[in-house]
């Protein structure tokens, strides 16, 4: 039967639209049953962290420039299942206290480890032993995981001095997305920090390498729902776009990094034809905001 279904993912993986249809029955099933998958057949949620990503490089950049004395309070929504990104915070940075906020409970105890267990070689620092289980790990490393919580609705007293987010923006329905800056408006301090780091590219065409990294560009809205499974959300947001909704919420921009591809060799759908060639051209970006207004 193992076998089977191997050979069934390996045929998926090979055919795009195969593997929509896969995520469209995995939609209606226990989210559990798609992580088993990912981590036992298709090995996408095990793999080996090699080098620091450059997202992470780009965060802790800009935390180490508040230069504070004091501890200081990071909240990060969608954090994932290995909390990869705040371990590396957190052996970079003896001062963050972070808060890991997740609309699912998605952390998963033996990729967290393995997780902790390679940054550390990559920054070659000695592992800490003296805990029992995941959670008196992340209690060391000052990382409190909250989840389920919908950051939209989240409240508390206290402020933050930076909220970051990773590869999340990209997989939240737009309209969504004002309710989220505006409460974070609310949690974060006055001049704190807001970072941003998004993937405008099509996310199938990270494993299918011949399809555009912005082939999903193609297709009208009726169209694009067929393609767009829950479990695979992806809102096709462009970056001026992005820039728009954090305007509107009173976040000032003061720095951006963008990548982009070199052309299209497509014609995009009637939505996307008003918009410059570049913003559709752009596939990632590390946004600096700032709440000081």
């Amino acid at each position: 039967m193992f076998r089977i279904i191997k050979t069934f993912s390996q045929l998926i993986e090979e055919n795009w639209k195969l593997k929509i249809i896969a995520f469209w029955i995995l939609s209606f099933l226990p989210r559990k049953i798609l992580f088993f998958l990912q981590h036992n057949i298709t090995n996408r949620s095990s793999k080996k962290i090699l080098t620091l990503d450059s997202d992470w490089l780009f965060i802790l950049e800009k935390i180490n420039e508040l230069n504070s004395d004091n501890d200081i309070k990071l909240l990060e929504f969608g954090a994932g299942r290995n909390l990869a990104q705040n371990i590396y915070l957190a052996l970079s940075h003896k001062k963050l206290r972070q808060s890991v906020v997740d609309l699912n409970p998605m952390l998963n105890e033996k990729l967290t480890l393995q997780a902790y267990y390679q940054i550390c070689k990559l920054l070659n620092k000695k592992p800490m032993n003296n805990f029992n289980n995941i959670k008196e790990l992340l209690n060391l490393l000052k990382i409190d995981y909250l989840a389920p919580l919908d950051i939209s609705s989240f409240l508390t007293k206290e402020k933050f001095d930076v909220c970051i987010s990773k590869d999340t923006i990209e997989h939240i329905p737009k309209k969504n997305l004002y309710k989220i800056f505006k409460n974070l408006k609310t949690l974060i301090k006055k001049d704190g920090l807001l970072i941003s780091c998004v993937d405008y590219s099509d996310h199938y065409s990270h494993t299918f390498k011949h399809l555009s990294p912005v082939n999903f560009l193609k297709y009208n809205s009726f169209h694009w729902f067929f393609f767009n499974p829950p479990n695979h959300f992806q809102n096709r947001i462009r970056h001026n776009e992005l820039i728009k909704i954090l305007k509107d919420c009173n976040f000032t921009q003061y720095e951006e990094r963008l990548e982009k591809i070199d052309d299209l060799n497509f014609n995009v759908s009637k939505k996307y034809r008003e918009f410059k060639l570049e913003e559709l051209l752009t596939v990632r970006s590390q946004i600096l905001s700032k709440n000081n207004i």
